[in-house]
């Protein structure tokens, strides 16, 4: 056999290749072009430790409104880049960076420019009498501060301004002016990518915990968070435990999924498992079934109900809590009596779970998360017509913020003791630094010059020109 013929990049770069048919060897260069590299990272982007009171106090770049350069050719230049000193870093937190529709186009033809030839970018929106040639990692910057600055920190500067009103506003009221002041005080320590702990639903990062912070919708993390803590209080409890059982809100969409496949598949499909032995041990220790379920994919309605099965009563029953008092959608009615037919012959029964009336359009979530509280634990009033869920959302966040707290605690101190001699342990608690690049170096996939991680959103993923 002949030796392997050497690679010469010079074979490739300005030839008029397609990324698309570049070998693997190619992709991987063209990622190296387009990673922002790790001594710059922490100067460009906030420490994943920064705390999200202080989140509106980084430096980001504005995002240039006036019309300029707006075709990717007038960016891309084959000209070597400049050294990137601190001067250059500077100038980089604070130049404006192109509007988002330009930086997108710029994103999706990234590689092939590389290929084409193109060996660094110019601020070409902006008018400068003198040009300056910056590497091509400074698209991904560029993209990257962009969702920074509107997937993270525009959340958290109007979440902020709202508990700041609320201080203002609850003046007569001392209880919430004392349950505001606490949210104050672990805004101040929460590190805004810091990834949620064990013990919570997921490990989304703290800054996607906005939502309580306001008249927001709730999404399926913050349910899911609602009921762990509604967990916590059963588990503590052994009269508690013993009765109640606690799922997520995918217990819903995973029954629906099982009565559309069939009963064969149920039974023998290894993704159903968990929820048939959910459904054995709700039937065999007589105990009632805690849920939060969502109706997009019955009625295309962003909209929470609860959902609980009662076996600890002497009739099995399905209670069922809408806010806007509508009944029980036939689709999932049919789907649950179906799942427990499966293990039992008992008739489910069809209930209201008391549920207070709502009046907006994004309170469905904390209504739900009232009513099945209220279920658990009568001494938990039902929210009456017209109550404000300021102090639950205030609570549901402080509890939620303080359990990764506590845990944020344990890991620096772990942290300390197996490494005492190193000075900036916590800057390093994280599993992965704030800015991370794909590994994913398939040419036969669309590209992305980003991993995610859990302090970013997740990016798109670059097409190819």
């Amino acid at each position: 056999m002949g030796q392997e013929t050497a690679f010469k990049i010079s074979d490739y770069i300005g030839k008029g290749m397609s990324i698309s048919t570049a070998p693997r060897r190619l992709c991987e260069m063209a990622k190296e072009e387009f990673t922002v590299p790790q001594q710059f990272q922490f100067e460009l982007f906030p420490s994943p430790m920064l705390p999200l009171a202080k989140m509106p106090d980084f430096t980001v770049p504005l995002e240039c409104t006036t019309i300029g350069a707006t075709q990717p050719a007038q960016y891309f230049s084959r000209t070597a880049p400049d050294h990137v000193d601190q001067n250059a870093i500077l100038r980089l937190r604070r130049l404006p960076i192109p509007e988002a529709k330009v930086i997108r186009k710029l994103v999706e033809c990234s590689r092939q420019g590389w290929l084409d030839g193109n060996q660094s970018v110019m601020y070409s929106h902006l008018s400068e009498s003198v040009v300056t040639h910056f590497p091509l990692w400074v698209l991904t910057y560029w993209s990257l501060i962009l969702d920074f600055k509107r997937d993270v920190r525009a959340y958290w500067v109007r979440s902020l301004d709202w508990v700041a009103k609320k201080k203002k506003t609850s003046r007569k009221n001392p209880a919430r002016v004392a349950l505001v002041e606490e949210t104050m005080h672990i805004l101040s320590m929460l590190p805004w990518g810091w990834a949620k702990p064990p013990g919570l639903s997921d490990s989304e990062p703290a800054h996607n915990l906005w939502r309580f912070l306001g008249p927001h919708w709730l999404a399926g993390s913050q349910q899911n968070d609602m009921l762990e803590l509604l967990r916590h209080k059963v588990d503590s409890n052994p009269e508690l435990a013993k009765k109640f059982r606690i799922q997520g809100v995918a217990l819903a969409a995973k029954i629906l999924e099982a009565h559309n496949a069939g009963s064969e598949t149920y039974r023998s499909s290894q993704s159903f498992r968990w929820i048939r032995d959910i459904a054995d041990d709700l039937v065999r220790n007589e105990a009632a079934l805690i849920s939060t379920a969502h109706l997009g994919k019955i009625n295309d309605k962003p909209h929470w109900i609860g959902l609980v099965f009662d076996f600890s009563q002497p009739t099995a029953t399905i209670r069922y809590g809408d806010s806007f008092g509508e009944p029980m959608p036939a689709q999932l009615l049919a789907a649950c009596r179906w799942w427990i037919a499966q293990h039992s012959e008992a008739h489910l029964m069809l209930e209201d779970l008391p549920i207070g009336a709502q009046s907006d359009g994004f309170s469905c979530g904390m209504l739900v998360d009232n009513s099945l509280q209220h279920f658990v634990d009568s001494q938990v009033l039902l929210s009456v017509p017209g109550l404000s869920f300021v102090n639950a959302r205030l609570e549901a966040f402080k509890k939620i913020a303080k359990w990764t707290l506590e845990r944020l605690e344990v890991a620096r101190a772990l942290a300390t003791l197996e490494d005492e001699d190193s000075d900036d342990r916590s800057d390093h608690l994280t599993a992965t630094p704030v800015i991370s690049i794909s590994s994913d170096s398939d040419c036969d996939s669309a590209h992305d010059p980003r991993r995610t991680c859990p302090s970013l959103p997740h990016g798109k993923a670059l097409v190819r020109c």
